[in-house]
């Protein structure tokens, strides 16, 4: 019966956590999912930052959920951590949650692989990222280095690369930004840094790379949380379409 008990009280906490998390979250994992990525977001207690394998991927690469309390520049954080132990991100799913004591914690999804060594990726790569990750966020580290890799690989032509407003998504009153892009390492770094320079937030975002071209999405606001419009949204537009193409604007 205790045991009954327990199961039950950890699933409606699950379930509970599940709320908490923004409605294209349910949409995306299901109920089983929510429960182990509500299992992760536990194992954090206080720590500064907690990172797990979610899922192992064929090949060497891991599913792994990036937890910490949301603050600017976040994004780039995660992706200078990345960068510092060579792991390369094929896709992700970026989330923000309201805790029961007013903080708000990013809970994110990342798929990832180690560019040179792809079957070394385990439990202890992953702890030091979270440790690197940790000192970065209690640093304040501005992601003004570029990454690593990104030097090395050669981008493709500008005419390739595509960064436009969702207008669907202005008409609702949110500012989303589409990358279409050909994929190499160092391209979210790029990306995210430039938005982070920029003064945007990221609300939210879905990573997604199929044949090599990265088709990217970013829900962002200005400091305030406010959508961007007009003249802004523009400039901020073009700043990252030169960032992904290897330039600066």
């Amino acid at each position: 019966m205790g045991a009954v008990s327990l199961m039950s009280a950890h699933s409606g906490d699950a379930e509970r956590f599940a709320q908490t998390m923004p409605a294209p979250y349910a949409s995306v994992f299901s109920a089983a999912e929510a429960s182990e990525h509500f299992r992760i977001v536990q194992a954090r207690g206080e720590k500064e930052a907690h990172i797990e394998i979610w899922r192992a991927l064929r090949g060497g690469g891991a599913a792994i959920c990036v937890v910490a309390d949301d603050r600017p520049g976040l994004l780039s954080l995660i992706m200078m951590a990345f960068d510092d132990h060579d792991l390369d991100v094929m896709s992700a799913q970026i989330f923000c949650r309201d805790r029961d004591d007013g903080a708000v914690e990013a809970v994110d999804l990342f798929w990832v692989r180690r560019i040179e060594q792809p079957s070394t990726l385990d439990d202890k790569v992953i702890a030091q990222v979270a440790i690197t990750l940790s000192r970065l966020i209690l640093e304040d580290e501005a992601p003004s280095k570029p990454a690593a890799h990104s030097a090395t690989i050669p981008v493709g032509p500008s005419e390739t690369n595509r960064v436009y407003v969702d207008e669907m998504a202005l008409q609702k009153g949110e500012s989303v930004l589409v990358v279409e892009a050909q994929d190499y390492p160092g391209l979210l770094f790029a990306i995210t840094s430039e938005l982070h320079r920029r003064g945007v937030e990221v609300v939210s975002s879905s990573i997604h790379t199929e044949g090599g071209i990265a088709q990217d999405r970013f829900c962002v606001t200005d400091e305030e949380g406010r959508a961007l419009r007009g003249e802004r949204l523009a400039s901020i537009q073009l700043a990252v379409l030169a960032a992904v193409s290897g330039g600066s604007a």
